[in-house]
């Protein structure tokens, strides 16, 4: 975590390109948001790595080869427990992430799914509407804090 970008409330690719970059491998990346802002910006990022997992990336990154773009989530513990840090990208650099529940039409579901899908949903609806803030995660504390409205 000792590194000049956590220092940034957010940063842009400008203030990434400096950095050498370990990118997914081309499965993985082909299916994410990294590939879009990487070909829309004409990026000529220093690949020094691909990775096809994302422990093994975030063992990269941890090891000092270089910076890699990821979402905060799946890296809660590893900001938590100070071995990596996570800045969040400038607002409007790449396009939110739309998560949708997909089920089958004209099949009465089981009332356990349905019981999901209503839990599902409002953990959706109490994501969006958390108050801004720095872009940072919420610790597992602060999460609960929020939840319970204190």
């Amino acid at each position: 975590p000792d590194h000049p970008l956590p220092r940034q409330s957010s940063v842009t690719l400008g203030d990434c390109a400096p950095f050498p970059l370990i990118i997914p491998g081309t499965d993985w990346l082909q299916h994410s948001g990294l590939s879009i802002l990487i070909h829309e910006n004409d990026l000529p990022p220093r690949v020094v790595a691909r990775a096809e997992r994302p422990g093994m990336l975030k063992a990269l990154v941890r090891s000092g080869l270089g910076v890699a773009y990821l979402t905060a989530f799946g890296v809660e513990r590893d900001i938590a427990e100070h071995k990596l840090a996570w800045t969040p990208l400038a607002p409007g650099i790449i396009k939110p992430a739309v998560i949708s529940i997909v089920v089958p039409r004209g099949r009465l579901m089981p009332s356990y799914t349905s019981a999901f899908l209503d839990l599902l949903k409002r953990e959706f609806e109490s994501i969006r509407a958390r108050p801004a803030s720095d872009g940072k995660p919420l610790s597992r504390a602060a999460d609960a804090k929020m939840r319970r409205g204190a």
